[in-house]
C-alpha cells in the first residue's frame, strides 16, 4: 500500500520545492527569470534528483541498485534539509512579505519600499532567501556527516538485586557493551565500523551484545562485506543476540555475524 501512496507524495514535494526556487531565482536574478532554458534546467536538477533514489530502492538487487542507492541517501540528505528550509521561509518570510505589500502598498508608494523601488527591495530579499537556505543546507548536512561516524561511549550504571553467576562463581560485577542498529548500508565504510571495534575494546567489558538490525537492508549493498567481518572479528568477548525478525534481513544478519567468527543466539534478550 506505502508503495503505491509514498512515491506520488515523494514527486509532489520536489516539484513544489522546484516551484518555490523557480519563483526566488526569477526575483533574485534577471538572467534566471528571462532564459527558460534556466527553468528547464533546475526542474531536471531536481527531478533526476528524486528519480535516483527512487531507482536505487525499486530497481533489482545489485551492483547498479547498490551505487544509486548510495546516491539517493547523499540526495536525499541534501534534499531534506533544502525543501524543509525552502517550505518554513517560503510560509514564514516569501508569503508575508507579499501579503505586506498587497494590504499596506497603496498608490505610489507600491512602487517603493524604504524609499528604494519594489523591485530591487524584492531582488535583494530573494538573493538573501537563496542565501540563507544554500548555507543552512549545506552547514546542516557537513554537521550530519561528520556526527555520523563520530562514534561516543555513553556509560550507565545499573543496580540488579539478582546474584551473579559466572561459571559457576559469584561476581559482584559485570560489564556488558551493547551495540545495536547500526544499519550498515551502501553509505558505511570499514574505517567506522574499527573505529566502533577499538573503543568497543578499550572498555574491557565481560560481554559484547549485538542487539541486531546490523544492516539496512542488503547484504549486497555493503559492496565488499569481508572488511566488516574481519574487523568484527576483532571484537574481544563477543555475544551477538538477534532480533525475532523472520525476513531475509534478519539471515543477511546471521551470514554477516558467521563470517566474523561470533557466537551468536537467534533470540531476544529477557
Amino acid at each position: 500500500m506505502y508503495f503505491y501512496i509514498i512515491p506520488p507524495i515523494y514527486i509532489l514535494v520536489h516539484l513544489i520545492t522546484f516551484q518555490i526556487w523557480s519563483v526566488w531565482l526569477s526575483n533574485a536574478s534577471e538572467e534566471y527569470r528571462t532564459n527558460k532554458k534556466n527553468h528547464y534546467r533546475l526542474l531536471a536538477m531536481f527531478l533526476l534528483g528524486a528519480a535516483v533514489p527512487l531507482l536505487g530502492c525499486f530497481l533489482p538487487e545489485g551492483r547498479v541498485q547498490a551505487s544509486l542507492a548510495a546516491a539517493g541517501n547523499i540526495w536525499l540528505g541534501i534534499f531534506f534539509y533544502l525543501g524543509g528550509i525552502s517550505l518554513l521561509l517560503m510560509m514564514f518570510v516569501t508569503l508575508p512579505m507579499f501579503a505586506y505589500r498587497v494590504l499596506t502598498l497603496t498608490g505610489a508608494s507600491k512602487k517603493h519600499i524604504f524609499r528604494l523601488p519594489v523591485r530591487n527591495v524584492d531582488r535583494i530579499a530573494h538573493r538573501i532567501l537563496v542565501f540563507v537556505t544554500l548555507a543552512i543546507t549545506i552547514v546542516l548536512n557537513i554537521y550530519g556527516m561528520v556526527h555520523a561516524v563520530d562514534i561516543k561511549v555513553h556509560a550507565l550504571d545499573v543496580s540488579i538485586d539478582k546474584p551473579l553467576m559466572i561459571d559457576g562463581e559469584q561476581k559482584d560485577s559485570l560489564k556488558i557493551v551493547l551495540i545495536g542498529d547500526l544499519h550498515m548500508s551502501v553509505n558505511s565504510r570499514p574505517q567506522t565500523m574499527q573505529r566502533m571495534v577499538d573503543l568497543i575494546n578499550e572498555q574491557d567489558a565481560d560481554l559484547v551484545v549485538a542487539a541486531g538490525d546490523f544492516l539496512t537492508s542488503t547484504y549486497v549493498g555493503l559492496k565488499d562485506p569481508e572488511p566488516y567481518a574481519q574487523i568484527l572479528q576483532g571484537t574481544e568477548a563477543a555475544g551477538a543476540v538477534l532480533s525475532r525478525k523472520t525476513d531475509e534481513s534478519t539471515k543477511l544478519h546471521h551470514r554477516l555475524i558467521q563470517d566474523a567468527g561470533v557466537c551468536g543466539a537467534d533470540h531476544s534478550l529477557k
